[in-house]
């Protein structure tokens, strides 16, 4: 079955928005300063099962896709030269709960609620994509050729 996508493009102020008032929200505390970096990667990152308890209702509500892959945000605090570069490992789980609850509290940008939420990487932005499944309406007329002669 062939599949809608539907890409959400965020810039790191964004992110970083979003990120600091959802982890407020669920009493998560992250570093200071700016999100200027996300590294996804396969390994288990050990705080990430802890955080996912914490919003598991928002990602069965939300249609939330659970790759169980990590993430590492960097922040940067340019007023704290000791804590400049500073990590937060998380899931990507947490990422996208953390986008849709941006949306959700900006209602400009609408989303819809079905549709399986995934977090994304660019070369220079954070993006949230939303999958649909495509079904054929059965009362709609067939694709067809014409026939040029």
């Amino acid at each position: 079955m062939p599949k809608d996508i539907r890409r959400l493009v965020f810039d790191y102020d964004e992110v970083t928005e979003a990120l600091k008032g959802y982890a407020h929200d669920q009493g998560v505390e992250i570093p200071s300063g700016k999100v200027v970096k996300l590294t996804l990667s396969e390994r288990d990152v050990q705080v990430a099962s802890l955080i996912s308890e914490k919003h598991s209702a928002f990602l069965e509500n939300y249609n939330i896709g659970v790759e169980n892959q990590s993430a590492i945000i960097t922040f940067f605090d340019k007023t704290d030269p000791e804590k400049q570069n500073q990590y937060f490992p998380t899931n990507t789980d947490f990422v996208t709960a953390a986008l849709i609850d941006y949306c959700i509290k900006h209602p400009d940008i609408r989303i819809p609620k079905d549709g399986k939420k995934n977090v994304a990487k660019t070369e220079f932005n954070i993006c949230l994509d939303i999958f649909f499944d495509v079904t054929p309406e059965k009362s709609a007329p067939a694709f067809e050729l014409e026939d040029e002669n």
